[in-house]
C-alpha cells in the first residue's frame, strides 16, 4: 500500500513539473518575443509556490492557469454575479468544465498536440547515426537535413504564426 501512495505521488510530481516547465517555457518565449503579460511576477501563466503550498484549495484552482481564471472571473462570475453569487459560482464552473470537455476544445487540443508531434519529429531527425554523432553535430549537418526536408517545419510554424494573428 505504501508503494501504491509513493508511486501516486511520483505521478503527480510529475505532471505538475511538466506543467511548471511548460508554462515557464511559454513565459520565456513570450518575453524573449517583447511580449510583457504581467510586471509584477516573472510567472505570468501558473504560480507553483501557490500550487505547492497552499492555503485553500482556492489558491490551488485560482492559481493553476493564471489567463484561464482571469478570463473566466472577468468574462462569466463579474457578468453572472449581479444574479447571486452562488449561480456565478455555478455558471462559472460550467463554463470552465465546458471549456474542458467541448468537442471544439478537445479537437483544437488534438491538433496542437499533432504539431507538436510533427515538430519534435522534425527535431528528432536532425540526430540520426551519421558520423557526427560522437563528436557532435556541426551546423552544416542541421543546415542539410533542414534543406533535404524543405524547411517544412519552419513554414509550418510561419503558417501558425500566421495563423495566431488572424484568429
Amino acid at each position: 500500500m505504501r508503494d501504491l501512495w509513493i508511486l501516486a505521488y511520483r505521478d503527480a510530481q510529475s505532471f505538475r513539473l511538466s506543467h511548471y516547465f511548460v508554462c515557464f517555457i511559454s513565459d520565456a518565449t513570450s518575453s524573449l518575443s517583447g511580449l510583457v503579460l504581467n510586471y509584477d511576477s516573472i510567472w505570468n501563466v501558473v504560480r507553483p509556490q501557490h500550487i505547492e503550498i497552499p492555503r485553500s484549495l482556492v489558491e490551488v484552482v485560482t492559481n493553476w492557469n493564471l489567463p484561464m481564471h482571469n478570463w473566466l472571473k472577468t468574462y462569466v462570475f463579474k457578468t453572472v454575479r449581479p444574479y447571486g453569487v452562488f449561480l456565478a459560482v455555478l455558471t462559472t464552473y460550467a463554463a470552465s468544465s465546458l471549456l474542458h470537455t467541448h468537442p471544439v476544445v478537445i479537437f483544437v487540443n488534438l491538433c496542437f498536440g499533432a504539431l507538436a508531434i510533427f515538430h519534435l519529429a522534425y527535431l528528432g531527425l536532425m540526430f540520426d547515426s551519421s558520423d557526427g554523432e560522437e563528436k557532435g553535430y556541426t551546423m552544416w549537418h542541421t543546415l542539410d537535413k533542414w534543406t533535404g526536408l524543405d524547411f517544412l517545419s519552419h513554414w509550418v510554424a510561419l503558417g501558425t504564426f500566421i495563423v495566431y494573428w488572424l484568429v
